[in-house]
């Protein structure tokens, strides 16, 4: 019933924002704001109540759209109810994608989220955009007609459309399901496409970009067709992979944008390899994670916003000694970083903990790889931390908008106020594939 009433809301509020559009100019973007936020309000209700994997989906987009939408007001300057608009279809999609039980509804929720996740990279209408849309196109594109091959080849092999289903379809089905999703996912290789989106797109929506897509992506696959032996051995490998490789190319990057990107290209491959474990510990504390690093992550993405409008650079190195002498900034930087990184006291840290351990348990050659690859992690974020809030660099003024700080502040302190209630978030998590 809980799903039910998701469906309704989610289809009513974008219906809403659509006709916002024919209002007058001075009140659209209020108007689609007020709308858009009632409605992300209202799933983040309904999701409280379904306690449930699908509950915990729907609890962290609601939060990082209310989030994006309240944060887009200081970081856009127009187009602020297309952007509301964007913002809802993709987080409405999400949910629906975590509740659905039917490849037809799953194709349909997968394929509005592939649209908005599309034109939000091209919001800006820039040339970097342009190419960021071009490339998410192509590669998107041919992950959902693999995702739509997948499905329908599995239909003729059991006869229905029920995800339950695909327990009993073709090796050849579901790895074809693996690729379609995974390249949303951005499971090594198939995540190319990411860091020219992420970098593209405007950052408030980046951040539901990197929750509602790419991270209900992984747990998408977990819910369909990471049971199967052999998927989950192909999934182990190239998500060990992938963590490496994320982390080695933080270390080249200068864009704190593509930093940030990369770092959410470690985030996917990490739950990934969480779920293709089999070890409850391990895949239950992946979700966890999957909410505190999207707090964490929103609020990055949301102050890297803030930066780059007011400097007007995006870059670490033309960013140095930012935000030494803004103490506002300088304490929400520290805190958003240092909760990717998964330190004490923030939420981030049991699942990073409990995802090793699981994992170490489980497979031990995997924990390693995922022990080694958290370790490198470390050096590049503080890194790029200490370059932006030590040293004199720029000259500081206060921000003109500082909606967004106010915004990132709430994140952080949510993300460490989580902290000693991990255990309650994790009844949120134990349900079935």
């Amino acid at each position: 019933m809980v799903a039910l009433y998701a469906e309704y809301v989610s289809l009513a509020g974008v219906v809403a924002v659509s006709l916002t559009q024919i209002a007058p100019r001075r009140v659209r973007d209020w108007a689609a704001l007020v709308i858009g936020a009632a409605t992300l309000a209202s799933l983040l209700y309904l999701s409280v109540l379904e306690r449930s994997l699908a509950g915990l989906v729907g609890l962290t987009v609601s939060i990082v759209g209310i989030a994006s939408l309240v944060s887009a007001f200081g970081l856009l300057d127009a187009g602020r109810s297309v952007f509301t608009l964007l913002v809802l279809a993709a987080c409405s999609s999400s949910t629906i994608l975590a509740y659905a039980t039917d490849a037809v509804v799953v194709f349909t929720a997968w394929e509005i989220l592939s649209l908005s996740v599309l034109f939000t990279a091209g919001y800006t209408k820039s040339e970097e955009s342009a190419s960021a849309v071009i490339k998410y196109l192509v590669t998107c594109s041919a992950g959902s007609l693999l995702l739509l091959t997948g499905f329908a080849l599995a239909f003729a092999e059991t006869g229905t459309t029920s995800l339950a289903g695909l327990a009993g379809a073709s090796p050849l089905a579901k790895l074809l399901v693996l690729v379609g999703v995974g390249v949303e996912a951005s499971l090594f290789p198939l995540g190319f496409w990411l860091p020219d989106v992420y970098a593209a797109a405007p950052e408030p929506g980046v951040a539901v970009i990197s929750s509602a897509a790419t991270g209900v992506a992984s747990i998408l696959l977990y819910r369909t067709v990471l049971a199967d032996p052999l998927v989950g051995r192909v999934v182990a490998i190239l998500a060990s992979l992938g963590v490496v490789v994320s982390v080695a190319h933080m270390y080249k990057e200068s864009d704190l944008r593509r930093v940030l990107a990369y770092s959410s290209m470690f985030s996917s491959n990490a739950m990934l390899l969480a779920f293709s474990s089999s070890n409850s510990l391990a895949i239950s504390m992946a979700l966890v994670y999957y909410l505190a690093h999207s707090l964490s992550k929103t609020s990055a993405f949301i102050l890297a916003g803030g930066l780059r409008r007011d400097y007007g650079y995006s870059s670490v190195q033309d960013l140095v000694g930012v935000a030494s002498g803004w103490g506002v900034m300088k304490l929400n930087l520290a805190l958003s970083l240092l909760g990717i990184l998964g330190v004490p006291p923030f939420v981030s840290f049991w699942g990073d903990f409990y995802i090793a351990v699981g994992l170490l348990e489980a497979v031990p050659e995997l924990g390693v790889v995922f022990m080694l690859a958290l370790i490198a992690l470390i050096p590049v974020i503080l890194n790029v931390l200490f370059t932006l809030v030590s040293g004199t660099g720029r000259s500081q003024r206060v921000s003109s908008t500082p909606v967004y700080l106010a915004v990132s502040t709430a994140l952080n302190v949510l993300a460490i106020a989580l902290f000693p209630w991990y255990s309650l978030l994790l009844a949120y998590a134990v349900t079935g594939r």
